[in-house]
């Protein structure tokens, strides 16, 4: 709205040096507001809430109607709300070793920060644990297919140990 209005007066006077300097000002303003707030977005995606935080008034001081500004602010209150439960979900499930419960959560938790370092690990360790529980799992058939069951017995218990669930575990 300011902005227009300066526009507007630029307009009507083009050669005036306050409405080119009322323009300009403006402009950077908007500007340094667009910034701020591409750093908020930026700043939800990693679960740095609280950088966010920080640039959120700064940006509401500069320009509070900007275009995605409420977006951003509403994006940033559910991350904020859901992530931490997500991420204690899927650790509390990691834990339990219910690894497809473990994953669920930890990709939930992906979907709202997907830029964080910290969610990213945890399903990069979950998936590797998957992968492991599903090796011994593979390793144990082979085994089963030589009669050498107390290999196949072995890579079981291994698989069991990783991931209690493991799928195709009835089936080995």
């Amino acid at each position: 709205e300011a902005l227009r209005e300066a526009e507007l007066a630029l307009a009507v006077s083009p050669e005036s040096p306050e409405a080119k300097k009322s323009v300009k000002g403006l402009k950077e303003r908007k500007a340094r507001a667009g910034c701020l707030l591409l750093e908020i977005v930026a700043a939800t995606r990693a679960a740095r809430f609280e950088e966010a935080d920080v640039k959120l008034p700064q940006t509401d001081d500069l320009w509070p109607d900007l275009d995605g500004l409420a977006e951003a602010r509403d994006n940033l209150a559910r991350c904020r709300g859901e992530f931490p439960r997500v991420m204690l979900a899927a650790g509390q499930a990691q834990t339990e070793k219910d690894l497809a419960k473990a994953q669920q959560a930890a990709d939930t938790a992906v979907s709202f920060c997907p830029e964080s370092e910290e969610a990213l690990a945890l399903l990069k360790s979950i998936k590797s644990a998957q992968s492991d529980a599903e090796k011994h799992l593979k390793k144990a058939r082979a085994a089963c297919k030589t009669a050498d069951f107390e290999a196949a017995r072995s890579e079981l218990n291994q698989a069991q140990k990783i991931w209690p669930r493991v799928p195709g575990l009835g089936e080995a």
